[in-house]
């Protein structure tokens, strides 16, 4: 106890509470300074005439960037039994850090805020973070090897990595990886996952709901754009982009993405500027919402209690 008293006086004395400001304010301009770098890179004139006018571009887009977001309310709600809806800024705030600075960054501000908020054990906080993580990965791995075989038995593999024998290799020698983990992730789950198994099963159903309704939209928002493009060359284009970037250790992922528009548009016989374009302004939208979302989720203070202690703490 008096260990206990001296470390919570330690954290709330004016110097720690000054230091944890002004780690906060630094970043604050670190994430905006890497967000604008972002754009930068892209650049501003590029990203302006690449803009669609219309704006159901636009709509869909946003509808597809919170999906994710609204999807973790759910996930959370089931897993730690608090009420999450009024918390979505935070697990927006979360996506921005995860793909606007580095990946894992967001999961370690959702567990220090629920840490501070949610008066969850550290231990349970921990351990259900990562069963969500690892629940997500499982149903985007799968979805990829479904696509993949796809690919395979329809002889299209090579319209996807554009024709690079290597690229060829990468692509069956890490999904062969994640082929062989997922029925050994399924055989272990009780040593891999503290969740119970109905909660297990209703966290799955909502990361798959959340991955058809991401890339429905996002088939959406390509087609009011380019609405001539027949739909099976944007399903042609969306199996591809799940394949290149849900494979986990797959080299010049980046570099791939890059050209994955002008690859497919000259299989698909789709213009291949206007796709370009298309892709160039997905990702520079993006960048912006991610601008937008962390300025408007500034103001959140993860040490300030907000949420009701739960009535069942998750076994």
């Amino acid at each position: 106890m008096g260990s206990a008293a001296t470390w919570r006086e330690v954290l709330q004395s004016k110097h720690v509470r000054r230091a944890t400001r002004l780690i906060q304010v630094v970043i604050f301009f670190g994430v905006l300074t890497l967000i604008t770098k972002h754009l930068s890179d892209i650049g501003w004139d590029e990203i302006w005439d690449a803009l669609p006018r219309t704006p159901w571009f636009y709509i869909l887009l946003a509808c597809a960037y919170i999906a994710m977001p609204i999807a973790e309310v759910f996930v959370y709600q089931t897993i730690w039994d608090i009420p999450m809806w009024k918390r979505l800024p935070v697990l927006a705030r979360k996506r921005v850090l995860n793909e606007g600075v580095m990946g894992y960054s967001g999961e370690a501000y959702l567990c220090l805020w629920a840490h501070r908020n949610a008066r969850l054990p550290g231990n349970k906080i921990l351990s259900t973070v990562k069963d969500n993580n690892i629940l997500s990965a499982m149903v985007s791995t799968s979805a990829a090897l479904i696509l993949f075989l796809g690919f395979m038995l329809s002889g299209k593999l090579s319209d996807v990595t554009g024709g690079d024998i290597s690229n060829n290799w990468a692509l069956v020698a890490m999904l062969s990886v994640s082929a062989m983990l997922i029925p050994i992730a399924i055989r272990f789950r009780k040593h891999l996952l503290a969740l119970p198994r109905p909660k297990i099963r209703k966290v799955i159903g909502i990361h798959a709901l959340r991955l058809l309704t991401q890339e429905g939209l996002q088939i959406c928002y390509w087609m009011v754009v380019l609405p001539f493009v027949p739909l099976s060359a944007w399903l042609t284009f969306t199996a591809a982009q799940m394949l290149l970037t849900r494979v986990p250790l797959l080299p010049n992922k980046d570099l791939m993405l890059l050209g994955l528009g002008i690859t497919l548009a000259n299989v698909v016989n789709v213009p291949s500027t206007q796709v370009t374009a298309l892709f160039l302004a997905a990702g520079a939208t993006t960048q912006f919402l991610h601008l937008i979302v962390f300025f408007v989720t500034a103001p959140i203070r993860i040490g300030k209690t907000e949420v009701p202690a739960p009535t069942q703490i998750p076994s």
